[in-house]
């Protein structure tokens, strides 16, 4: 017979923690639901077939204004994605809020953030998936300068990395501003992983075979860097 170590003080902590994150994931989603997917866009959702229902998982779209990972989240009800979120959000009262009702992981970027990273990890071999801009940031002119954290959390976890293209939220503000709706898509692609033996020296190669797995799933214009297809190259990931 075995029993649990876990004090009894924090495992009432943690259920506490978990019914309050199934209530405010709840909320969020269906404001988001309401006001934004259902009421300001005409969202099209393809592909998600190829998404995951268990396993260590990473999901990776492209990011272009702030309601890419809203699109993002919001287009899976069957299994929730947990977001890396820059620190400066949780310095707006409102964005803070947000962050912390869906748990989103908070990020210093520019610098090696080891708490951000073990959080990730623990998303990733969570129930839930993490969910991450494979650029960092947002990149209004097109698909373009990856960077390596992706890489390296999917080395450390072998998770499985799904791309989705997010198109049509550029033109989502100046759409509202004249009380219509914005036709926005978000495709899922197939899902690979990063291949066994990958070296570290062969990250940066490894996340821009990364974005030539997101570009056909965007609209031409959204591909930046990426836009010729016939240069992508598959030496560091393999499809699931």
């Amino acid at each position: 017979m075995t029993t649990s170590t876990t004090p009894p003080a924090s495992r009432q902590l943690s259920v506490e923690r978990s019914q309050r994150l199934r209530f405010t994931r709840w909320l969020l989603r269906s404001l988001g639901e309401l006001f934004v997917t259902r009421t300001a866009m005409k969202l099209t959702i393809s592909g998600l077939e190829n998404v995951p229902r268990t396993g260590p998982t990473i999901i990776l779209f492209n990011h272009v204004t702030l309601l890419d990972p809203i699109v993002v989240a919001l287009a899976v009800n069957f299994r929730d994605m947990i977001p890396l979120a820059k620190v400066e959000l949780t310095r707006n009262p409102l964005m803070a809020w947000v962050v912390w009702a869906w748990d989103a992981i908070p990020v210093r970027r520019g610098e090696v953030d080891r708490v951000a990273l073990r959080r990730a990890v623990e998303a990733i071999q969570s129930k839930d998936m993490l969910m991450v801009a494979p650029e960092g940031h947002r990149q209004k002119d097109g698909m373009r300068d990856p960077k390596e954290g992706v890489v390296l959390l999917a080395g450390r976890t072998g998770a499985v990395m799904v791309p989705v293209g997010v198109s049509g939220t550029e033109n989502f503000w100046r759409n509202l501003f004249h009380l219509r709706r914005t036709p926005v898509t978000a495709i899922f692609g197939r899902p690979f992983r990063l291949c066994e033996g990958t070296m570290r020296k062969q990250y940066a190669q490894a996340a821009h075979e990364i974005m030539y797995r997101i570009a056909p799933l965007v609209t031409p214009n959204l591909r930046g860097e990426y836009a010729d297809l016939s240069r992508a190259t598959m030496d560091t990931i393999e499809m699931v």
